[in-house]
This record gives C-alpha cells, sequence and structure tokens, in this order.
C-alpha cells in the first residue's frame, strides 16, 4: 500500500486546486447557477462532487492502514446518493422545464453511474485490482468534473 502514497498524494493536490478554481468560479457566476432551478443547483454539487471525491479519497488514504476499502465505498456510495436524486428530480421536473443543460446532464450522469458506482464496486474487490481501479476513476472523476464544471458555465 505504501507505493501508492506517492500517487495518492498527486491525486490530492491535483484534486483541490481544481476544486478550489471550481468553487471560486462557481462563486463568481453564482447567477448561473443560483438562476437555474432545483437541478441545476444539484448539478453544480455533484460537479464539485466529482473534484472532491478524488481529494477525499486520497486523504483517508493519507490515514494510517490505509483504509482504501472505506474510502472507495464511501465516495462512490455518496456519487451514487447524488445520482439518485438528480434522477428523481429529474423526473419529477417537467418536461416543458426542462432546459438543454438538464438533458444533457440527465445523458452524462449515466457515465457517473459507472464512475461511482465502480468506485464503491472496487471497495469490494481484492487490493490489486481495487486500488487500480479507484486510482483509474480517481483520474477520471478529476478529468469528467472539469469537463461538467466547462458545460456548467458555458453561456
Amino acid at each position: 500500500m505504501d507505493r501508492w502514497s506517492g500517487f495518492f498524494s498527486t491525486i490530492a493536490g491535483v484534486a483541490s486546486a481544481l476544486l478550489a478554481v471550481a468553487f471560486v468560479t462557481f462563486q463568481l457566476k453564482i447567477d448561473v447557477w443560483r438562476g437555474g432551478g432545483r437541478l441545476r443547483h444539484l448539478a453544480a454539487l455533484f460537479t464539485l462532487w466529482e473534484l472532491g471525491a478524488p481529494l477525499l479519497i486520497a486523504l483517508i488514504l493519507a490515514m494510517p492502514a490505509h483504509p482504501w476499502r472505506v474510502a472507495a465505498i464511501l465516495t462512490g456510495t455518496i456519487g451514487l446518493a447524488m445520482l439518485i436524486t438528480h434522477w428523481v428530480l429529474y423526473a419529477g421536473t417537467a418536461e416543458s422545464d426542462r432546459s438543454p443543460f438538464d438533458q444533457k446532464q440527465f445523458q452524462l450522469s449515466f457515465v457517473s453511474l459507472a464512475t461511482f458506482g465502480g468506485m464503491a464496486g472496487a471497495g469490494l474487490t481484492g487490493e490489486q485490482p481495487g486500488l487500480y481501479l479507484l486510482a483509474s476513476l480517481s483520474i477520471w472523476s478529476l478529468i469528467s468534473g472539469t469537463y461538467e464544471a466547462w458545460i456548467y458555465l458555458e453561456p
């Protein structure tokens, strides 16, 4: 497990930087997500979670005994709960009230299902495949979260 310390330390640094930039940008462009209803609010939170999940994973792995299974299951479960909440809100929103952005977010949510389902599932596998899967999905989450922030803030 110690050989993963450098990797997850790097992930923590990258995730912290991206999360900070996204958070500040969302504050500067507050009108974008405040004026769009509950689906927009949840999309903003979910974008921040996509960037924050790898940071939480890295911080948990920095603990003594490196409880990577806890990190995988916790971050995956939180992501899946947010995703299910998004689907429920989306289903409860009239089709005429859904913006093109909301529809795009719903379509992209199936990628997030694979991402966070994979994170939770990684915690239920052996150490070798589980850590590789968790590491890969952490990188993907940073890329996906950056893309989500980009499309979120498009005019």
